[in-house]
């Protein structure tokens, strides 16, 4: 059976029993041809082909926590259902010392690969997209359930990971909702150590500049 779970459909599952590591030629394909993202990078960050859907694997530690996946037109879910979402390609945060402790946020998948494909090491997504809180009052880490996926198990504090970064660049979409979610993640984040993104003129996204320009044009987006 399905439900739903923050705007995505869940599938009951009884465990994670994903073996999946690799793209199919026709995904592999379609990656590169219209996201301009190699099947090398693709793998390495765990997108790899479940029949004909894209497999998003979200790990921890190197522990498959739960998939996200896309199969056309759009459709998304995630498996198991209600799991605990956390950010997409978190153990990239090993690495923050060679980065001097920067971390991008993307606000989906195909944009942390992008700036992965172009030189950044350190990038992770948020697993449900623009989501916005309902009110306007005090974030209360205990009852902050759209943006659970940053806070500690004892919901004192951020996550380890994002507690080490010393620097933050919020690379979410330029529209509206993807500003809303920026502001969203610097409240919780830090504004203080938190940077917004600009775009060249008629891109969305990191992935939309990568597509539309190259990979010298993304890198300066996100380092300015």
């Amino acid at each position: 059976a399905r439900g739903t779970q923050h705007g995505f459909l869940t599938r009951a599952s009884a465990g994670m029993t994903s073996t999946h590591s690799s793209l199919s030629e026709p995904h592999a394909k379609a990656l590169h041809a219209r996201r301009k993202i190699s099947r090398a990078t693709a793998e390495r960050l765990g997108i790899v082909s479940q029949g004909d859907a894209i497999e998003f694997q979200y790990r921890h530690s190197g522990a498959l926590l739960f998939t996200k996946l896309r199969a056309p037109p759009k459709r998304f879910w995630i498996e198991p259902a209600g799991v605990a979402l956390s950010l997409w390609n978190l153990d990239c945060c090993r690495d923050l010392d060679s980065t001097g402790g920067t971390l991008i946020v993307t606000e989906g998948e195909f944009d942390a690969a992008s700036c992965v494909e172009v030189g950044f090491p350190c990038v992770v997504s948020v697993p449900n997209g623009a989501s916005v809180r309902s009110d306007d009052g005090d974030v209360v880490p205990s009852t902050d359930a759209q943006f659970a996926y940053l806070w500690n198990a004892a919901k004192t504090g951020l996550i380890p990971e994002l507690h080490a970064a010393t620097k933050i660049i919020i690379a979410t979409d330029g529209d509206a909702p993807g500003r809303a979610l920026a502001a969203e993640l610097a409240l919780r984040l830090g504004a203080d150590r938190c940077y917004l993104t600009q775009y060249p003129e008629g891109c969305k996204d990191a992935n939309d500049v990568l597509i539309k320009y190259d990979a010298e044009t993304l890198r300066q987006a996100i380092e300015k």
